[in-house]
């Protein structure tokens, strides 16, 4: 589906333009044209391409899903696939969607997939600076980009907090509870990660390439952009030890709670034995036992027993076992 196409004129916006006026609007100076699609289909892609004189692979790089960011150099243009991750605070979900664009001299093709980051606002927030647009086609892969890396902050912060609150329970009295949680934080943290990660890479790539049609202006942008892209990326890192500590910490723990349960376990057990053994003994019924002629042989009996459970508590109390 077509959300929006755009044809930019030093930096300012035309009148309404159609995906039909695309290809007489092709190599005009200093303009481009900003296209965005959402989920199109191969038919639909294949418009935008044979408008954008794109190589067929681009129908196979726009429509295929892909696990991690990715770059592919296409003659002068190229394509940078991304997943997105959005946090909403208010519904307490994340969003996860990809955007796969393509780049050019005087074109900026944007396809969304999923939930992903709008690109309505930031679309607005250029427009509102000429100055920026006059850029170029590069001006808006910048911002696009950027939205995309800034929308991974919340998530990433969301996740730092989540950590921190496991780390509280796994030291609080409630050993052995936080488990669970540890390991659906473990998965997110580690899918995040391959997400945050691999971003570095495309940025690298557009940065060496050093394409004419890109200002140098832009290439400093993105090289800022991919130096904030290895800070996230190190503390998506740090946050993944540290849920690997406590993870540690918590067995650690756990095993224990563990020990101190068996110890309780063997001490009472100790305790028991006395009285079912005396009691095993007595239910033998011989007919020889001294007690059976004594009035005290019985009570003497239950004494002494209870005596020795005594002692045994004692001792096994003073020795930490209970």
């Amino acid at each position: 589906m077509l959300i929006d196409c755009g044809h930019y004129v030093a930096g300012v916006r035309q009148g309404p333009t159609t995906l039909a006026d695309v290809p007489a609007l092709q190599g005009a100076h200093d303009s481009f044209v900003w296209l965005g699609l959402s989920a199109p289909s191969a038919a639909e892609f294949n418009k935008v391409r044979e408008a954008f004189d794109l190589p067929a692979l681009a129908t196979e790089l726009a429509i295929e899903p892909h696990p991690y960011a990715t770059f592919t150099s296409l003659d002068e243009s190229f394509n940078v696939t991304v997943r997105t991750l959005a946090y909403n605070p208010t519904l307490d979900r994340l969003h996860i969607g990809e955007e796969s664009i393509f780049a050019g001299p005087g074109f900026v093709v944007s396809v969304r997939f999923g939930d992903s980051t709008t690109l309505a606002g930031v679309r607005h927030a250029l427009e509102s600076r000429p100055g920026a647009l006059r850029l170029g086609a590069g001006a808006a892969l910048h911002a696009i980009l950027d939205r995309i890396v800034r929308d991974y902050i919340p998530v990433v912060q969301r996740l730092e907090s989540q950590v921190l609150q496991v780390e509280r329970e796994v030291f609080s009295t409630e050993h052995g509870r936080s488990l669970g949680r540890i390991f659906d934080l473990k998965r997110h943290l580690a899918d995040d990660y391959g997400v945050v990660e691999t971003l570095g890479e495309p940025f690298d790539r557009i940065i060496r390439l050093r394409a004419p049609w890109l200002p140098d202006q832009v290439i400093e942008q993105l090289t800022d952009l991919d130096h904030r892209v290895g800070r996230l990326t190190n503390k998506v890192r740090v946050l993944s030890d540290a849920l690997t500590s406590t993870f540690e910490v918590n067995l650690t723990q756990f095993s224990v709670q563990q020990n101190e349960d068996m110890r309780r376990i063997s001490a009472w057990a100790a305790i028991l034995a006395v009285p079912t053994l005396v009691a095993g003994v007595y239910g033998m019924n011989f007919r020889t036992m001294p007690e059976l002629d004594s009035r005290f042989g019985y009570p003497l009996a239950l004494g002494v027993t209870l005596v020795v459970c005594l002692a045994l508590y004692i001792r096994l109390r003073r020795s930490g076992w209970l």
